[in-house]
């Protein structure tokens, strides 16, 4: 039915690679990191293809200083509080050295004093931040293109 559905909704000359794109990007999170690792482990390079075509919320740790300083101050500061839940020491520390000083204390006093959150609510805080980074132009494994400019 979800095939059914999509080939509907395509338009007639959207290439079918393209097809595949927009399926995975509708998915819930947690799905879409499942169904790329099950590609990944058959089809490695379809898998690689399809992750250059999306912007995951991870991929905000590998944007150049200026873009990710950039793009965060565009996010809402309750929305990054929660989306930060859960990821690596790594990955925080890039985040908060990209937000400024007052930012980055509210956000680690959170992450360290705050009230637990449930993990549809953080999945939803990242995938939020994903496709406002994705509506912006963004793009994962391309830092050179900046939209900002």
């Amino acid at each position: 039915p979800v095939m059914t559905d999509w080939k509907n909704r395509a338009p007639k000359d959207m290439p079918k690679f393209q097809v595949v794109v927009e399926m995975i990007r509708a998915a819930e999170p947690g799905f879409r990191m499942a169904l790329l690792a099950r590609i990944a482990s058959q089809y490695p390079e379809f898998a690689e293809a399809l992750r250059r075509q999306m912007f995951t919320f991870d991929d905000l740790a590998h944007l150049h200083q200026k873009q990710l300083e950039k793009f965060l101050a565009m996010v809402p500061v309750d929305m990054l509080m929660v989306a930060l839940r859960g990821t690596t020491e790594t990955f925080r520390k890039t985040i908060l050295a990209a937000v400024g000083e007052r930012k980055a204390l509210l956000i680690q006093e959170d992450l360290e004093h705050g009230k637990p959150q449930k993990k549809s609510v953080i999945d939803k805080a990242r995938e939020d931040i994903r496709f406002m980074a994705e509506k912006i132009g963004l793009r994962p494994l391309d830092t050179d293109h900046d939209p900002f400019v």
